[in-house]
Parts: structure tokens; C-alpha cells; sequence
């Protein structure tokens, strides 16, 4: 289905079964840089740190200006870059034929996010009995679950899915952006044993916490910064070998596209805990699916893995590296996104 009725004559293209496109890996010497400011070992929240993003370019070297704003204290701080925040304000890449196109696509997102949710507790009741005793029928549970969200976006709101780089098969930290709960179904759907690194409120989340639990999720506090490391290098070296692709989202929480958050140093503790491979993961899924809003607009939401980021470096290190490279494609495939609309 698409966004009105005037553009069913536009399209030619179908989608896979999966209802997934899968493109290809971008080319890292090709990657835009930026300096990064925020990834001392004296973690996040210092007044007197600075985030210098100097000569900032995209991925056709246009320049994006020069930039300097310092951060104010506590974990809420958030920097949007001048030249997005006036384009974060419109109306996205949705083409908005009219009031009547625009309330045709708010009825189709809130049909589907009801869709979404009840079939999300259909499945979960449906799994129950085997996935109550088997870690795999609850995987079982979750992808087919995943998978059928993804279809169903591409069907009744526009939605289409791309996947580029290698999604990692083995022991793997994965660090990803974190835009929309879109983002978390994708992911988990493109690898095989997934395990996250959540906030503690999700276990009381109904359904969603229990099969959470059941495959191997470590739940930690929120604003408890010591304890939450604590408890996450003991959780983690409990899984010992039934480790998995372990994902964590180092902001802490979702970023509207084009906006900043410091990364916070949890990552590059586990990071050197573990002496695995590192799988940066950008995306651009919060231009299409934002946070705590109904209206999902149409478009080729691209969740890209980057080349891993092997073991070995120091935690400070390894966070400026991280980021750099999270934050640096994920503007990329920002600015293609828009340029597609």
C-alpha cells in the first residue's frame, strides 16, 4: 500500500519475501570524517568538555560549516547540528499530497501499530507453551514476530527495509544507533543469536520482558552509572560461551536523526572485558519511524554494519573510533535519505 492514492501509478518495484532489500556495504576510505570530542575516559556530563565538529563534510564533501557548543552537565544533553535542526523541523521525506493524502497515511500507521502490538501478544501466547521450556522456540517466537512487522510496514504504511554491510554470525559486540524501537526489530532480525543490553523498566513490560529474559537479555539501571557497568561485566562473563552478536546501544537511548548524545563509556568497558570484535552499526531508521509519535512515513529505512572494529585499543580509543564512525555514516545516510525524497 502506499501513502495516497495519487502515487500507485509511481511505483514498479516488489519487495523480497522477507520484505528486506539488501545493499551493499559501504566503502570505509569513502566514509566522511569528523572530529570527535566526547569520548574521553572521564565519561560524559563535563561542563567544561567542548564537541568541536570543524570542517564537517557529507559524503559529497560539501561542507557543513564550523561548530562549537559545549555541554552542559547531566545525561540529558542533546546537540543538534545547525544545518539539520531546520530540516529536522519539515515534514520529512514522506511526499505530503495534500491534507487528505497526509490523514489517509496517519490512519494506515495507527491500523499498523495496532497490528503490531496485538500481534506481538497473539505470538507471544501462541510460543508460549514451547518457548517456556526451549531458549529456541522463544528466538523462534521473536523472529517470526520481527519478520512479520517488516512485512507488514512495506505493506500498509510504505516502510521498506535495506540492509547493507555483513550482519556478524559469531561472538560479536554490536554497537548500534539507536533511533525507534524500528531499529531493534530490524537488528534482531538480521542476526542469529541476539542479546541486549536493555533498560531494566522493559522486564515489566508485559510480553515483551519475559521473552526478553528468555533469550538472554541483560537488563541494567538506568542512572546508576557504576553499578550499571558492574552488573553488566558480571552478566556478561556469566554467558560465557553462549555469548552471541551482544548488542549494546552506547548513547543510552533513542536520537532523533541529525541529533547528539555522548556515548557513554559502558561500551568500551565491555569492549575490553570481552577481547571480541566490535560491529559499529549506523541507520537512518528515525527519519521514517520517530520516537513516541503515531505517523510512520513511507521510504527505504537502511540499517547499514560497518567493517568491525577489531580487539586490542584502549577504551578511549576505541569510544573516539566507535563514534566517529557510527556518527559519520549515520549522517550520511541521513542526507541520501533526504536527497531520495
Amino acid at each position: 500500500m502506499y501513502p495516497c492514492p495519487q502515487a500507485r501509478t509511481t511505483a514498479a518495484t516488489t519487495a523480497p519475501a522477507a520484505g528486506i532489500m539488501r545493499g551493499p556495504a559501504c566503502d570505509s576510505s569513502a566514509r566522511p570524517q569528523r572530529p570527535v570530542g566526547s569520548n574521553d575516559a572521564g565519561g560524559e556530563g563535563n561542563p567544561q568538555r567542548a564537541v568541536d565538529r570543524t570542517g564537517w563534510h557529507d559524503s559529497e564533501g560539501v561542507s557543513r560549516g564550523t561548530w562549537q557548543a559545549p555541554l552542559q552537565p547531566g545525561s540529558g544533553d542533546v546537540i543538534m547540528h545547525p544545518t539539520r535542526a531546520g530540516r529536522n523541523a519539515g515534514s520529512g521525506p514522506a511526499n505530503e499530497d495534500g491534507g487528505a493524502c497526509m490523514t489517509l497515511q496517519w490512519v494506515r500507521s495507527l491500523a499498523f501499530s495496532f497490528f503490531m502490538y496485538a500481534a506481538m501478544f497473539g505470538y507471544a501466547i501462541l510460543f508460549f507453551p514451547f518457548a517456556v521450556f526451549s531458549r529456541e522456540w522463544a528466538y523462534r517466537a521473536c523472529n517470526a514476530w520481527c519478520s512479520l512487522v517488516i512485512r507488514t510496514a512495506r505493506r500498509m504504511v510504505g516502510l521498506k527495509v535495506e540492509i547493507r554491510g555483513d550482519p556478524p554470525v559469531g561472538d560479536v559486540l554490536i554497537a548500534a544507533k539507536h533511533q525507534s524501537f524500528f531499529d531493534i526489530i530490524v537488528i534482531f532480525h538480521s542476526v542469529r543469536r541476539a542479546k541486549f543490553i536493555m533498560k531494566r523498566e522493559l522486564l515489566f513490560a508485559p510480553v515483551l520482558g519475559q521473552y526478553a529474559l528468555r533469550i538472554g537479555c541483560i537488563p541494567v539501571a538506568r542512572g546508576k552509572r557504576r553499578d550499571a557497568i558492574r552488573k553488566m561485566k558480571r552478566e556478561v562473563g556469566r554467558k560465557g560461551s553462549d555469548m552471541g552478536q551482544l548488542i549494546i546501544y552506547p548513547q543510552g537511548t533513542r536520537v532523533a536523526p541529525g541529533a547528539w548524545k555522548p556515548y557513554k563509556v559502558g561500551t568500551g568497558v565491555l569492549y575490553e572485558q570481552l577481547g571480541k570484535p566490535c560491529v559499529p552499526v549506523a541507520t537512518n531508521v528515525g527519519l521514517f519511524w520517530p520516537k513516541r509519535k503515531v505517523l510512520r512515513r513511507p521510504g527505504t529505512a537502511v540499517v547499514e554494519f560497518l567493517d568491525p572494529i577489531p580487539p586490542g585499543l584502549s577504551v578511549a580509543e576505541f569510544m573516539e573510533t566507535l563514534e566517529e564512525r557510527v556518527e559519520a555514516r549515520s549522517d550520511a545516510l541521513l542526507d541520501e535519505a533526504r536527497e531520495a525524497s
